[in-house]
């Protein structure tokens, strides 16, 4: 079962859709209309992919009058806390193993410290 979970989990993130929604509720709870604008995304896949990744336990939504804002569960945010570090540890690793998706396919950034991120 914990297999299982653990494969679902990045499953969800691997889509680049939801993996750029997290990312924007990485900074701040929003609402549906607030990601449409930092994602450039539709409206209809935006709400799809929020309803998916609330169903995941991976956000909580609360109510503001007629609005509702979305932000990433606690536990959710302390996991991807915990992989962003690995991923500055390691990420030139995984990037550069070669076995996953074929050549090298990760995208490197520079971060506000000039050090290497990688995506």
């Amino acid at each position: 079962m914990m297999d299982e979970s653990y494969i679902m989990f990045f499953k969800a993130l691997s889509n680049p859709g939801r993996a750029a929604i997290v990312g924007c509720l990485r900074q701040k709870r929003r609402s549906v209309s607030q990601i449409c604008d930092a994602t450039g995304f539709e409206q209809s896949r935006v709400s799809h992919q929020l309803k998916m990744l609330s169903a995941l336990g991976l956000l909580n939504s609360e109510r503001d009058g007629r609005r509702i804002y979305y932000c990433l569960d606690a536990d959710a945010k302390d996991a991807l806390k915990s992989m962003e570090k690995f991923l500055k540890r390691y990420g030139e690793k995984l990037c550069s193993c070669g076995i996953l998706l074929g050549k090298s396919h990760c995208r490197h950034m520079e971060d506000t410290d000039g050090k290497k991120e990688y995506n």
